[in-house]
């Protein structure tokens, strides 16, 4: 409205430097937005590889004691021996 004013009074000066206020101002505000995304993205890429570490560190205890059960199964496994008696 005060932009629209000053056009129409031919302020044009006040309008131009106006505009570039603003531009500046809507420039500084994209730069911090872009370094707040910045630092979200390095965050999230963080949490991500924690992530799949925590995945891949169950897995090897899921195959560990996938490997145990399977040795226990053998231990207690009637053998044809003990059947055949």
């Amino acid at each position: 409205m005060e932009i629209e004013r000053a056009l129409v009074e031919g302020e044009h000066e006040l309008v131009f430097k106006q505009i570039l206020d603003d531009s500046e101002s809507d420039q500084e505000k994209i730069r911090h937005l872009y370094n707040d995304l910045q630092l979200l993205t390095e965050r999230i890429m963080s949490e991500k590889a924690s992530i799949r570490n925590e995945i891949e560190y169950t897995q090897q205890i899921l195959y560990k004691l996938e490997y145990e059960l399977r040795e226990l199964e053998e231990q207690y496994r009637p053998s044809d021996d003990k059947i055949l008696k």
